[in-house]
C-alpha cells in the first residue's frame, strides 16, 4: 500500500487537529499491518525545511526501509520507481 502524505497532518475532512489526524493515521497503518499488508510505503512531500520526525512522517518512518523523504517534487518519480522495483508482490486493487 502506498500512502502519499505531506507528512504534516494539519487538516483533513474530520479535523484540523494534528494530534487527532496523527492518531487516525496510526490506526490506519496498524489496521493495514493487521490485515496482512506488510509493505506500507510512505513517500512524503515536505515544505522546506524537511521534518521527518514529526506528525505523519514519524508514523510512516516506523517502517524505515519503506519511507522516502521527498523534499522536492523532482524526487517523487525516483521514490515511486524505487517502490515499483520492490521485490514484494505488487498488485492493483480498487
Amino acid at each position: 500500500m502506498i500512502l502519499l502524505s505531506d507528512g504534516l497532518n494539519t487538516q483533513n475532512r474530520y479535523s484540523n487537529s494534528a494530534s487527532q489526524i496523527d492518531a487516525r493515521q496510526k490506526i490506519l497503518c496498524d489496521n493495514a499491518k493487521a490485515a496482512g499488508i506488510h509493505d506500507l510505503y510512505g513517500p512524503c512531500q515536505y515544505r522546506q525545511p524537511a521534518r521527518p520526525d514529526v506528525g505523519g512522517a514519524a508514523i510512516l518512518r516506523q517502517q524505515p526501509e519503506n519511507f522516502f523523504l521527498v523534499t522536492a517534487a523532482s524526487q517523487t518519480v525516483a521514490a515511486f520507481k524505487s517502490i515499483g522495483a520492490s521485490p514484494s508482490k505488487l498488485r492493483v486493487a480498487r
